[in-house]
């Protein structure tokens, strides 16, 4: 994803329970304990967040759209950047800035236990994003799952602590080397947005 990077070795990130609906904006630290990201809540976007650096320089816009007559809710993440030549910008964000489709969470319906895509956006045709990854849960009363890429490869893990034990009130988002760790991010947090019930 533009201005991230990828991993030089497996790691892991802790991201607090329902960080979605956090309104207060949030610091996600990395396994050393230093902020990696920083996730911005603007008081006029119901549904958006925008992610930055350490030294608060904007990365991606995280969205959600609540899809009938399902109801599950759609992922889409923007960059600042085009992520290819001649890409068109669709949207602004809340300090009129111009950012562009990148990838999409969405669930797959009907599917027991919850299944996802993730697809990026290849192409100015935002109805035919290009599939790259499936995301399976496991049936267990906590939130545990595994995305891998088109050819079975394992790229992350995330697994919910539940109350009463070490860790309670995060899960942990394992990411293998070799992938970009803000897209890694922020599928954690859609999915736990998409898991988690209203309050």
């Amino acid at each position: 994803m533009p201005g991230s990077t990828r991993l030089g070795a497996a790691t892991k990130y802790s991201l607090p329970k329902a960080i979605y609906r956090n309104r207060a904006g949030m610091e996600l630290k990395g396994p050393d304990g230093s902020v990696v990201y920083k996730l911005v809540k603007n008081e006029h976007w119901a549904d958006k967040h925008c992610v930055t650096d350490p030294k608060g320089n904007k990365l991606a816009l995280l969205r959600r759209d609540i899809t009938f007559p399902a109801a599950h809710a759609k992922f889409t993440t923007f960059s600042y950047k085009p992520n290819f030549e001649g890409q068109d910008s669709t949207d602004v964000d809340a300090d009129d800035v111009a950012i562009y489709p990148f990838a999409q969470l969405r669930c797959i319906v009907p599917s027991m236990p919850p299944k996802y895509e993730y697809l990026l956006f290849k192409t100015n045709d935002l109805l035919k994003p290009e599939l790259n990854s499936t995301i399976n849960s496991v049936c267990s009363s906590r939130k545990r799952g595994t995305m891998t890429d088109m050819k079975d490869q394992l790229m992350l893990r995330f697994e919910e602590f539940i109350t009463g034990k070490e860790g309670a009130g995060y899960i942990d988002v394992e990411v293998a080397a070799g992938i970009d760790p803000l897209q890694a991010v922020i599928i954690g947090i859609s999915i736990d947005e998409e898991t988690t019930r209203s309050r």
